[in-house]
C-alpha cells in the first residue's frame, strides 16, 4: 500500500522538511526505500525530488522557489515494485518563519478597556514586521472557546487598548506578527486571564520567613534560595535584581516566576554574591519592594587598591596596602607575604603572619628585579592575592656632582675664608655636609681641614 500523507514542517524560503509513515502492509515484501514526488500549486505536473531512494521516514526538499505554494506525494519501493502514490501534503508556501512576539503585558484595566503591550518577534523572517493582530477570547479553565480578532485597521505599534469588554467578565489575550511579505507569525502567549473591573490590588511581596533576619548567612560553595509570596490584581510583574542589576536565567541564576511566587536560586555562592538583593514587584496599582542582606562566608577578597613600595635599597624596601573590601564575613586574622624573583617561578613567603599593613622586606639582592604579592587569611582559610607591580631593587640615590671651584674672599697670615656653589646635582639625597682639603702650592699631597665634615 502507499505510505502515509506526508506532513510539512521546517519551513524556509528555500527548504521544506517532510515526514511520512511507511505503507500499512508492505505487500509481503520489505519496504526497500521511498520517492518524493513535488509540483507547484498552480501546475498539474508532479516531478520526482530525490534522485536516489529515501529509506528513511523524513526527507529535506531543498532549492525551492521563495514564495510558492507547493504539495508533496511519496511512493514507497520494494522488491515488487512501486506502490501508489500517497496522499498529496497540505499546501506549503517557501518562506522564512516569524517568530511570535512577547506575551502581552495588561498595563491598565477598566471596567470594559484592557491596556496591552508586547515586545516585538525576535526574528522578522528577513522582511519588516509591519503589523500586528490582537485577538481575544472568553477565559476558561479548559481552554475551551474561539479566538476574535480585535483589531480592525492595522496596528504598528507595540501597544493597544481593546474596547467594548464585558465588565466582570474575564479574557485573555494574544497577539500576531506579520511581516512586508504577509507571513504571519504564531501565536504569543497568552496573557491569562484578566477581568474587567475596575478594583485593583496593589501588588505585595511576602519574603520566606528564613530571609526575615537582617543579614542572611550562607557557606562558600552552597546555594542560596530567595523565594517570596507575590500577590496584587493585575498579577504583578516580579523579579530579583541585585543592586541596579535584574537578575538573568544562566549557569550562575535559576529564576522561576509566576504570578504568585517570585524565586530565584543562586548556585555555588560564592564572596562576589555578597550583597544586597531586591524583589520588585509591580502592576498597575503601584510598586511593592522587600529586600535582602545576603553575606557569603568565605575567604577574603583581594586587598583594594594597590601594593605601595617605599624605601627602596639595594637590600630592603617597604610594602603597604589596604584591607579587602570583603572579609568573607569574619575578621581578617594576618596577611601573608611573599616574593619573586622574576627571572624564577617560585614565590618565596616573606612574612607568613604579618598583623599589620606594612611589612619590611630584607634580604633583597642588587639591582634584581623583584614582585611581591599579600593576601589576607580569616577562618575560612586565606583569601585572593595582590600583587605589585615589578620593582628593582638599588638605592635611589648616587653620589653628588662635585661643587663649584673655591674662591678665596678674605685671608690672613694664618687663616682664608673661601666660598663655593653647591653641586648642581645632590644625587636625589639633600647635602648633608662638605669636606674642605688644602695643599701648600709645592706641596702635591691634600690635607683635610674640616676633620668633622661640618
Amino acid at each position: 500500500g502507499p505510505p502515509t500523507k506526508p506532513s510539512v514542517f521546517n519551513v524556509t524560503a528555500n527548504t521544506m522538511t517532510l515526514r511520512w509513515e511507511e505503507p500499512y502492509h508492505d505487500g509481503g515484501s520489505k519496504v526497500t526505500g521511498y520517492w518524493v514526488e513535488k509540483k507547484e500549486r498552480n501546475n498539474i505536473l508532479w516531478v520526482r525530488e530525490n534522485k536516489i531512494p529515501c529509506f528513511e521516514c523524513y526527507y529535506k526538499v531543498e532549492d525551492l522557489v521563495e514564495g510558492l505554494e507547493y504539495q508533496f506525494r511519496v511512493y514507497a519501493m520494494n522488491s515488487a515494485g512501486l506502490s501508489k502514490a500517497s496522499e498529496a501534503s497540505k499546501g506549503a508556501v517557501a518562506q522564512n518563519p516569524v517568530d511570535p512576539p512577547s506575551k502581552p503585558e495588561v498595563t491598565k484595566v477598566t471596567r470594559t478597556t484592557v491596556s496591552l503591550k508586547w515586545s516585538a518577534p525576535l526574528n522578522d523572517g528577513g522582511s519588516p514586521i509591519v503589523g500586528y493582530i490582537i485577538e481575544r477570547k472568553p477565559y476558561t479553565l479548559t481552554g475551551e472557546g474561539r479566538w476574535l480578532k480585535c483589531n480592525y485597521t492595522n496596528v504598528t505599534d507595540h501597544f493597544f487598548t481593546v474596547t467594548a469588554l464585558g465588565e466582570g467578565e474575564a479574557y485573555e489575550f494574544r497577539v500576531i506578527a506579520k511581516n512586508a511579505n504577509q507571513v504571519f507569525s504564531t501565536p504569543s502567549e497568552s496573557t491569562g486571564s484578566v477581568q474587567c473591573k475596575t478594583d485593583f490590588e496593589p501588588p505585595k511581596a511576602n519574603l520566606d520567613s528564613k530571609l526575615l533576619s537582617e543579614t542572611v548567612m550562607v557557606r562558600a560553595g552552597s546555594d542560596l534560595v530567595l523565594d517570596a509570596a507575590v500577590g496584587g490584581r493585575p498579577d504583578p510583574k516580579a523579579f530579583w535584581s541585585k543592586g541596579n542589576r535584574e537578575l538573568e536565567m544562566c549557569e550562575k541564576y535559576h529564576l522561576q516566576y509566576t504570578p504568585t511566587r517570585a524565586m530565584a536560586i543562586i548556585k555555588f555562592c560564592d564572596r562576589d554574591d555578597t550583597g544586597k538583593y531586591i524583589l520588585t514587584a509591580r502592576n498597575v496599582s503601584g510598586t511593592k519592594t522587600a529586600e535582602v542582606n545576603v553575606k557569603v562566608l568565605d575567604t577574603p577578597g583581594v586587598c583594594e587598591g594597590n601594593i605601595e613600595i617605599s624605601k627602596i635599597t639595594e637590600e630592603s624596601c617597604t610594602l603597604s596596602w589596604k584591607p579587602p573590601l570583603e572579609d568573607g564575613g569574619d575578621d581578617i586574622s594576618h596577611y601573608i607575604v611573599e616574593r619573586r624573583d622574576t627571572n624564577r617561578l617560585t614565590w618565596v613567603i616573606m612574612n607568613a603572619e604579618c598583623k599589620e599593613l606594612t611589612c619590611n622586606i630584607t634580604g633583597l639582592f642588587k639591582n634584581t628585579e623583584y614582585l611581591f604579592r599579600v593576601r589576607g587569611v580569616n577562618k575560612y582559610g586565606s583569601g585572593v592575592y595582590l600583587q605589585s607591580q615589578p620593582m628593582v631593587a638599588k638605592n635611589t640615590f648616587t653620589v653628588p656632582t662635585p661643587p663649584g671651584a673655591p674662591e678665596i674672599l678674605v685671608s690672613g697670615k694664618d687663616f682664608a675664608t673661601i666660598e663655593w656653589l653647591k653641586p648642581e646635582n645632590d644625587g636625589g639625597s639633600p647635602i648633608t655636609h662638605y669636606l674642605v682639603e688644602r695643599h701648600e702650592r709645592k706641596s702635591a699631597r691634600w690635607v683635610k681641614v674640616n676633620k668633622d665634615g661640618a
